[in-house]
C-alpha cells in the first residue's frame, strides 16, 4: 500500500484535507499514540487544552466524525475506531510515513555490515519521506513531544548510517553533506563529528577535518567541561600522521582517466592544495614549464577529486591538438559525445555539459590557448555543474581562473627519491650508498629537479651510473639563471631531451625523429610503415627506444596487444630535428600514405569477419588522421582530399564529430583552386559531409551536399556514396519514392558501386516497402538477403530488416531477429544498426509484451543515439518513448513529450504506421485528459528544447 498519511514535515493525508485545526490535532494525537486508545478525555485535552467548550463529549464526537469522513476520503476505510475508554488509530503500517521510515531505516542499518550498497538503496528511500521536521506544526505541544524527539533522533541516526554506507563504499564526498547537517543541527553528537572528519580527510580536505575535531573540542569544554572520546582523538591524530590506514576503500568513478603509472614522488603538499582548490574553485589552471610535472600532478589532483563529482573526472589530452585544431571538439572526442543538431563543437559541448556534474581536465593547453580560453570561458559561464582543471604553459587569462605554479622539485631529497625509483624500476638491484646519493643529488641538481629529466637519466641506468651521466651532461646545462623566463626554463628541458637524443644511436635517432610524426599511439607495424622499417625487426628497434625512455609502450587492459607514444615535448624536439634534416614532408607523408592504406581496406574489411576490428582500428587513429588531413591542407591538397574521401565507408557506421569540419574545409580549398582532376575526390568528401550533416538530423544541408557531390560525380560509379546516404535520408524522412529510385540507381550501377553498398542499398529498400505496407514482399527481400549472407555486417542488416518486417506480423521471432541484430551490431562497431536493432526491439517489448520490459531497451536507444549525437535517429527513438509512455498509463508524460516533438524543427514528421500512432495518441488524450490540462501540459511541452526532451524522457524513464 502505498503512504497515504504523512506526518515526516507538515501533517498531509492524501485525497483529502484535515484542514479544521481541531480534526488535525486529533489526527496528530492518535497518530502519536497510533494503535492504542486514547482516553476521549486525554484527547478532549489535547485537542481543546484549558478553554474545552460546554459539552465537550459531543463535541468531541463531531470532531471525530468529521475525521473520520476525512479519513475515508483518503481511502483509509474505517482506521479510526471507537474503543473504550476512547479511540483508537489502526493504520496499515505501509500507508504511514513514520512507520515506512522505521521499517527502512531499521533495514539499511541491519544491512551496513554486510551489503552497504543495499544498505544505501534503503536509506536513501527511509529519507526521501521527510519534507521538515517531524509533526511540524506541533513542535511546541506536550503531547507530541517524545514522539518527535524520538523520530528526529530517528532521523539523525539514518543521516548517520547513510554516511556509513557511503564511507564503506568509498564514496566519502556522499557522507559530507548529511554529516554537515547533522553537525549543524545536533552539534553534541560525537559519531558524526567522527564520521565528517574522516569524510573530510578521504575528499582531501585535511585542514576542514581537523577543524572540525577542534571546534567540538571546543564546544565540549565550554558546554561541559569535558574532552572527546579517546577514539576521536585518536583518530586527530592518525590525521595529523596522514595514515594510510585512513583512506579507506577504492570507489570506481566515471570518467576517462587513466590509471597512474608509477608512484608521484615528492608533491604531497602541492597535491593536497590542488585538491583543497578544487574544491573551492571553478578553473584551476596548473602552470610551469614543460617537462615539470604538470599532467602527472593534475591526474593524481584529478583521481582525488573526481570522487566528488557524479559525472566523474574526464581527461582531454591536447598535445596531438594542432594550433589550428577545435578543442571544443577534441573535448567532445574526449568525452565520446557526438555533434547533433546544427550546431557547432562548442555549442553541442555546452549543450550537453549544461546539466552535467563533473570534473573536465584540458591537458596541455598553451599551443591552443585562446581556443581554450574560449571554451573554458563559455563553460564557466553555461554549466554550472563543470570545474576544470587544465594545465599550460601560460595562463588561459579566464574569470574566474586560479593559478598554481608547478615548481621543479627543489628539495633534494625529493628528487633524489624520484631518481632512485625509476632507476629501482630498469635495475631492481641499484642500492646506493651515500657516495652514490651525493652523485644522484648533484645530478639531480644539474638537472633543475625537473622531473621529466630526472626520469630520463634513470632510465639509462640499465647501461650508465650516475657519475658517468653526471660527467657526459653538457656543459651549458650548469649555467642557468635563477631568475630565467619561461622560455629558457623551456631551453633547459630542450637540453635534457637533446642530451637524451645525443645518446642513441645514429640509426635510433633517425627513428625516433620519424616516430615523432605520430599524434597519437601507434603500433610496431604502423612504425615499419611509416619509417621504413623491416616489419621483423621493428618491434626490437622500437623497443631499444622504449628502454632509453625516449618512446612510452602500453599494454592494452587484456594483455594483447602494445602500443606506443611520444611524450609530447620528446615528439616536439623529433619533430624540430626532423624539420632540421629536411625531412619533414617526405615522413609526414609516408604518414597519410599509411593512413590511406588502413581506410582503403574497408569496402573489403566491412564485409569480412574483420569488420569490428577494422572499425576500432581506424577509430583508435583518428588524431592521426586529423593531424594527416591538417598537414595535408598545407601541404597537398589533393592529399587531404583522399583522406576524407577515404572515410566514406567508415562513416555511415561510426560518426565522428570532427570530420564534417574536415570535409567542409577541403572542399572549400578545392571549390577555391583546386585541380579538376581532384573533382571525384572532391565530390566524394561532400558525400562525406553529407552523411555527417544527416545524423545531426540537418535535412537540408544533407540533401544539399548530396545533390552536389552527384553532380559533380555525373554517371561515374562512385556516386553510389552519395545515393546511398540519400536513400537513407529519404527513410527517416518518409519519402520512399527517393529510397526506390536511389537504390535501383545503385543496382544499375552493379559490382562498381561496391559490395557493401549494394548491400545497403538492398536493406534501405526493404525497410521501405515494410514501411510503406509491403509487408510480404519486405519479408521475402529480407529473408533472401540473410540467406545470401555471409559477413557479420551481412547477418547483423539481415536480421535487422527481417524482424523489422515481421514486427506486427509475428513479434515473438522478431524479438529474437532483433536482438541477435543488436548483439552482432555490437561485434561489427557497427552503431547505426546497433542503435536501430535496439529501438525496434524496444517497440516489440512495448506493443508485444508488457510495456515494462520496454522502459530499460527504450532509456538505453536514448543514451546511444544522445552519445553518437545522431538525432536524426533520435526523434523516432523519442517517439517510440511517447507511445511507450501511452502504454504505461501515462498520459500526461505522453502529452508533454508529443507538444515537445510537434514543436522541434529538426523533428522528421512521423509516416506510415508510426503517423497512425501518433493520431491515435492525439485522439487518446483529448478524450482522457480534462481540455484545461491537455492544454497546461501542452504548453509545457512546447516550450522545452532538444536538450530539454531529451532530460525528461530519460528522466522518466530512470523514474
Amino acid at each position: 500500500m502505498a503512504v497515504q498519511v504523512r506526518a515526516l514535515g507538515p501533517l498531509e493525508l492524501d485525497g483529502a484535507s484535515a484542514t479544521s485545526g481541531n480534526a488535525r490535532r486529533a489526527l496528530a494525537a492518535l497518530l502519536v499514540r497510533r494503535g492504542s486508545v486514547v482516553a476521549a478525555d486525554t484527547l478532549a485535552e489535547i485537542v481543546w487544552g484549558d478553554g474545552p467548550p460546554r459539552n465537550v463529549e459531543a463535541a468531541l464526537q463531531t470532531v471525530v466524525s468529521r475525521l473520520r469522513a476525512v479519513l475515508r476520503a483518503a481511502g483509509l476505510g474505517d482506521a479510526l475506531r471507537t474503543r473504550s475508554p476512547g479511540y483508537v488509530l489502526e493504520l496499515d503500517p505501509g500507508s504511514f510515513d513514520v512507520t515506512v521510515f522505521t521499517e527502512l531505516a531499521g533495514r539499511g542499518r541491519a544491512l551496513l555490515a554486510t551489503d552497504p550498497s543495499a544498505a544505501t538503496r534503503q536509506l536513501d528511500e527511509a529519507l526521501r519521506l521527510w519534507r521538515g521536521p517531524a509533526y511540524l506544526e506541533f513542535a511546541d505541544d506536550a503531547f507530541a513531544a517524545a514522539e518527535i524527539a524520538g523520530l528526529t533522533e530517528a532521523r539523525f541516526g539514518a543521516l548517520e548510517d547513510r554516511a556509513e554506507a557511503a564511507l564503506k563504499l568509498g564514496r566519502p564526498q556522499e557522507a559530507v553533506p548529511p554529516l554537515e547537517r547533522v553537525v549543524a543541527e545536533a552539534p553534541m553528537r560525537e559519531r558524526p563529528q567522527a564520521q565528517l572528519m574522516l569524510a573530510l580527510y578521504r575528499t582531501g580536505r585535511q585542514v576542514e577535518a581537523l577543524d572540525v575535531y577542534r571546534r567540538y573540542r571546543d564546544l565540549l569544554d565550554e558546554e561541559l567541561g569535558l574532552e572527546p572520546q579517546a577514539d576521536l582523538r585518536e583518530l586527530e591524530g592518525r590525521i595529523l600522521r596522514q595514515d594510510p590506514g585512513l583512506l579507506g576503500p577504492f570507489a570506481p568513478v566515471a570518467g576517462n582517466l587513466p590509471a597512474a603509472r608509477t608512484a608521484l614522488v615528492g608533491r604531497d603538499a602541492p597535491l593536497t592544495d590542488i585538491v583543497t582548490r578544487l574544491g573551492a574553485g571553478r578553473v584551476l589552471t596548473l602552470t610551469g614549464p614543460g617537462g615539470v610535472g604538470k599532467t602527472r600532478l593534475a591526474l593524481a589532483a584529478a583521481h582525488e577529486a573526481a570522487a566528488g563529482f557524479p559525472g566523474g573526472g574526464w581527461l582531454v589530452e591536447l598535445a596531438s591538438l594542432l594550433r589550428t585544431g577545435s578543442v571544443a571538439a577534441a573535448t567532445l572526442t574526449a568525452l565520446d559525445v557526438h555533434v547533433a543538431d546544427t550546431a557547432g563543437p562548442l555549442e553541442r559541448l555546452v549543450g550537453y555539459l549544461r546539466r552535467e556534474r563533473l570534473l573536465l581536465v584540458l591537458d596541455n593547453c598553451e599551443h591552443v590557448v585562446d581556443d581554450a580560453a574560449r571554451v573554458v570561458q563559455r563553460i564557466v559561464d553555461s554549466c554550472p555543474g563543470v570545474t576544470v582543471l587544465t594545465t599550460s604553459r601560460v595562463p588561459l587569462g579566464v574569470e574566474p581562473e586560479h593559478l598554481v605554479p608547478v615548481q621543479p622539485l627543489v628539495d633534494d631529497s625529493d628528487a633524489v627519491r624520484l631518481f632512485v625509483d625509476r632507476a629501482q624500476a630498469v635495475v631492481p638491484a641499484f642500492d646506493p650508498a651515500d657516495a652514490s646519493l651525493d652523485t644522484v643529488g648533484e645530478l639531480c641538481r644539474r638537472l633543475d629537479g625537473m622531473p621529466l629529466a630526472i626520469e630520463l637519466a634513470a632510465g639509462r641506468m640499465r647501461y650508465m651510473t650516475p657519475a658517468e651521466m653526471l660527467n657526459r651532461l653538457p656543459d651549458r646545462l650548469t649555467l642557468r639563471n635563477p631568475h630565467r623566463l619561461a622560455s629558457e626554463r623551456h631551453q633547459t628541458l630542450r637540453a635534457v631531451v637533446d642530451w637524451s637524443y645525443q645518446l642513441l644511436e645514429p640509426a635510433d635517432q633517425r627513428l625516433f625523429e620519424r616516430l615523432s610524426v605520430f599524434a597519437g599511439g601507434f603500433g610496431a607495424g604502423d612504425a615499419a610503415a611509416v619509417c621504413a622499417l623491416d616489419p621483423v625487426t621493428a618491434v626490437e628497434r622500437v623497443g631499444e627506444l622504449v628502454d632509453r625512455s625516449m618512446v612510452v609502450a602500453t599494454a592494452d587492459s587484456s594483455w594483447q596487444t602494445t602500443s606506443f607514444a611520444l611524450l609530447e615535448t620528446l615528439r616536439d624536439f623529433g619533430r624540430e630535428r626532423l624539420a632540421a634534416r629536411d625531412e619533414t614532408g617526405v615522413v609526414f607523408r609516408a604518414h597519410a600514405e599509411h593512413l590511406l592504406a588502413l581506410l582503403g581496406q574497408g569496402p573489403e574489411k566491412v564485409l569480412s569477419r574483420e569488420c569490428g576490428a577494422w572499425m576500432a582500428q581506424v577509430a583508435e587513429r583518428m588524431d592521426d588522421l586529423g593531424a594527416a588531413h591538417a598537414w595535408a591542407m598545407d601541404h597537398d591538397l589533393t592529399l587531404a582530399l583522399r583522406l576524407t574521401a577515404g572515410l566514406s565507408t567508415w562513416v555511415g557506421l561510426q560518426m565522428h564529430v570532427d570530420i564534417l569540419g574536415w570535409c567542409e574545409t577541403g572542399f572549400a580549398a578545392w571549390d577555391d583552386h583546386g585541380d579538376p582532376a581532384d573533382t571525384v575526390l572532391a565530390a566524394m568528401t561532400l558525400a562525406v559531409a553529407a552523411d555527417c550533416a544527416s545524423f545531426r538530423s540537418d535535412h537540408s544541408q544533407a540533401t544539399s551536399l548530396s545533390l552536389r557531390s552527384l553532380e559533380l560525380l555525373k554517371d561515374r560509379p562512385e556516386r553510389a556514396f552519395p545515393l546511398s546516404v540519400l536513400g537513407a535520408l529519404g527513410l527517416l524522412l518518409g519519402d520512399l519514392d527517393l529510397v526506390r529510385d536511389t537504390s535501383e540507381e545503385i543496382f544499375r550501377i552493379g559490382p562498381a558501386a561496391g559490395d557493401h553498398l549494394l548491400c545497403y542499398a538492398h536493406v534501405v529498400l526493404v525497410l521501405a516497402r515494410a514501411y510503406g505496407g509491403d509487408h510480404d514482399r519486405a519479408v521475402a527481400d529480407a529473408q533472401a538477403f540473410l540467406a545470401r549472407g555471409r559477413s557479420p555486417l551481412e547477418l547483423a542488416w539481415g536480421r535487422y530488416i527481417l524482424g523489422e518486417a515481421l514486427l506486427d506480423t509475428d513479434p515473438p521471432r522478431a524479438a529474437i531477429l532483433l536482438e541477435q541484430a543488436f548483439t552482432g551490431a555490437k561485434a561489427t562497431n557497427d552503431r547505426l544498426v546497433y542503435g536501430a536493432s535496439l529501438t525496434s526491439l524496444a517497440s516489440v517489448k512495448m506493443r508485444h509484451g508488457d510495456p515494462r520490459d520496454a522502459v530499460p531497451l527504450y532509456r538505453k536507444a536514448v543514451e546511444h543515439w544522445h552519445r553518437n549525437g545522431n538525432w536524426l535517429q533520435q526523434w523516432t527513438s523519442i517517439r517510440g518513448v511517447l507511445f511507450l509512455f501511452m502504454a504505461l498509463g501515462e498520459p500526461g508524460w505522453a502529452a508533454i513529450l508529443l507538444a515537445a516533438i510537434d514543436h522541434q524543427e529538426s523533428a522528421n514528421e512521423p509516416y506510415g504506421p508510426d503517423a497512425e500512432r501518433v493520431a491515435e495518441v492525439r485522439a487518446r488524450l483529448a478524450a482522457d485528459l480534462p481540455p484545461a490540462e491537455l492544454a497546461e501540459l501542452t504548453i509545457r511541452g512546447a516550450r522545452m528544447d532538444a536538450p530539454e526532451i531529451l532530460a525528461f524522457a530519460l528522466g522518466r524513464l530512470s523514474a
